[in-house]
């Protein structure tokens, strides 16, 4: 299966600065989003410009869908910790920029 969309069930925030090791480089992260469910989970990493081109990633091993947004977008996705209808999660392991968190069915985040 090349992708799969499932519910969250689950949101986490972290707004600790801290960094981490990808691709061996140290990327700063300003803030972070975990959107769980169904075993699977949807993290989004909130960056430098620079940064944000990193491409998307879906981590079989661990179900892990691992995305870079420039910090400035954290709002499009801190809605998402909020909203009363149902949200779900897209991953695409053949066309990875089309990973997303949706709602109502709609696409909302990129």
């Amino acid at each position: 299966m090349n992708s799969s969309t499932f519910k969250i069930e689950k949101t986490s925030v972290n707004t600790e600065q801290q960094s981490i090791l990808w691709n061996g480089s140290k990327i700063p992260i300003h803030a972070q989003i975990t959107f769980s469910g169904y075993s699977h989970r949807f993290r989004v990493y909130f960056v430098d410009k620079e940064y944000a081109n990193i491409p998307s990633t879906f981590m079989s091993h661990q179900k892990l869908v691992i995305k870079f947004e420039h910090h400035g977008e954290i709002h499009k996705y801190s809605q998402f910790t909020r909203s009363t209808s149902p949200v779900y999660a897209f991953y695409d392991t053949l066309c990875p920029e089309l990973n997303c968190i949706t709602a109502r069915e709609r696409r909302l985040a990129f």
